[in-house]
Protein backbone atom coordinates (compact mmCIF):
# COMPACT_ATOMS: atom_id res chain seq x y z
CA UNK A 1 0.00 0.00 0.00
CA UNK A 2 1.39 3.36 -0.98
CA UNK A 3 1.13 6.17 1.63
CA UNK A 4 -1.07 9.07 0.61
CA UNK A 5 1.30 11.68 -0.23
CA UNK A 6 3.22 9.43 -2.38
CA UNK A 7 -0.15 8.15 -4.30
CA UNK A 8 -1.54 11.94 -4.46
CA UNK A 9 1.52 12.84 -6.55
CA UNK A 10 1.13 9.97 -9.31
CA UNK A 11 -2.04 11.24 -9.61
CA UNK A 12 -1.67 14.85 -9.93
CA UNK A 13 1.64 15.69 -11.34
CA UNK A 14 1.78 15.40 -15.02
CA UNK A 15 4.14 13.86 -16.45
CA UNK A 16 7.23 15.90 -18.84
CA UNK A 17 5.24 15.10 -21.72
CA UNK A 18 1.69 16.24 -20.86
CA UNK A 19 3.91 19.21 -19.75
CA UNK A 20 5.45 19.72 -23.20
CA UNK A 21 2.22 18.82 -25.01
CA UNK A 22 0.30 22.03 -23.19
CA UNK A 23 3.46 24.17 -23.41
CA UNK A 24 2.89 23.77 -27.35
CA UNK A 25 -0.74 24.41 -27.33
CA UNK A 26 -0.19 27.41 -25.39
CA UNK A 27 1.98 28.51 -28.32
CA UNK A 28 -0.09 27.77 -30.66
CA UNK A 29 -3.11 29.74 -29.25
CA UNK A 30 -0.69 32.63 -28.70
CA UNK A 31 0.24 32.00 -32.72
CA UNK A 32 -3.10 32.05 -33.62
CA UNK A 33 -4.10 35.08 -31.59
CA UNK A 34 -1.58 37.04 -33.09
CA UNK A 35 -2.20 35.94 -36.70
CA UNK A 36 -5.74 37.19 -35.89
CA UNK A 37 -4.93 40.20 -34.03
CA UNK A 38 -1.56 41.03 -35.40
CA UNK A 39 0.76 42.39 -32.45
CA UNK A 40 3.06 43.07 -35.04
CA UNK A 41 3.50 45.30 -38.23
CA UNK A 42 4.79 42.52 -40.20
CA UNK A 43 2.82 40.40 -42.35
CA UNK A 44 0.35 37.91 -41.55
CA UNK A 45 2.49 34.97 -42.66
CA UNK A 46 5.12 35.90 -41.20
CA UNK A 47 3.78 36.18 -37.60
CA UNK A 48 2.17 32.53 -38.28
CA UNK A 49 5.86 31.44 -39.61
CA UNK A 50 7.55 32.70 -36.63
CA UNK A 51 4.81 31.48 -33.95
CA UNK A 52 4.83 27.84 -35.86
CA UNK A 53 8.51 27.34 -35.77
CA UNK A 54 8.59 28.58 -32.00
CA UNK A 55 5.63 26.22 -30.90
CA UNK A 56 7.65 23.81 -32.93
CA UNK A 57 10.91 24.13 -31.00
CA UNK A 58 9.27 24.35 -27.74
CA UNK A 59 8.90 20.77 -27.86
CA UNK A 60 12.74 20.09 -27.79
CA UNK A 61 13.00 22.83 -24.80
CA UNK A 62 13.97 19.60 -22.40
CA UNK A 63 16.98 18.58 -24.74
CA UNK A 64 18.11 22.03 -26.63
CA UNK A 65 16.87 25.04 -23.78
CA UNK A 66 19.54 27.48 -25.33
CA UNK A 67 18.56 26.87 -28.86
CA UNK A 68 15.23 27.22 -28.22
CA UNK A 69 15.48 30.38 -26.13
CA UNK A 70 17.04 32.29 -29.05
CA UNK A 71 14.57 30.62 -31.23
CA UNK A 72 12.01 31.88 -29.38
CA UNK A 73 13.63 34.97 -28.49
CA UNK A 74 13.81 35.61 -32.55
CA UNK A 75 9.55 34.60 -32.55
CA UNK A 76 9.17 37.12 -30.21
CA UNK A 77 10.79 39.73 -32.03
CA UNK A 78 8.95 38.78 -35.35
CA UNK A 79 5.25 37.98 -34.18
CA UNK A 80 5.18 39.19 -30.46
CA UNK A 81 4.04 36.04 -28.71
CA UNK A 82 5.96 35.98 -25.76
CA UNK A 83 5.06 32.18 -24.90
CA UNK A 84 7.72 30.24 -26.46
CA UNK A 85 10.59 32.87 -24.89
CA UNK A 86 9.36 32.20 -21.86
CA UNK A 87 8.99 28.76 -22.01
CA UNK A 88 11.71 28.37 -22.87
CA UNK A 89 13.53 29.95 -20.24
CA UNK A 90 11.75 29.00 -17.43
CA UNK A 91 12.59 25.36 -18.30
CA UNK A 92 16.23 26.42 -19.12
CA UNK A 93 16.48 27.84 -15.67
CA UNK A 94 14.96 24.41 -14.08
CA UNK A 95 17.33 22.62 -15.97
CA UNK A 96 20.21 24.41 -14.70
CA UNK A 97 19.34 23.76 -11.06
Amino acid sequence: MLPYRMALRRVVTPGPRAISVASVAVCLALTYLAVKTPWSPLPRPVIAAAGLAAAGAVWFRGRWPLTVAAIGAGAYALSGSPAPLLISLFSGAGLGQ
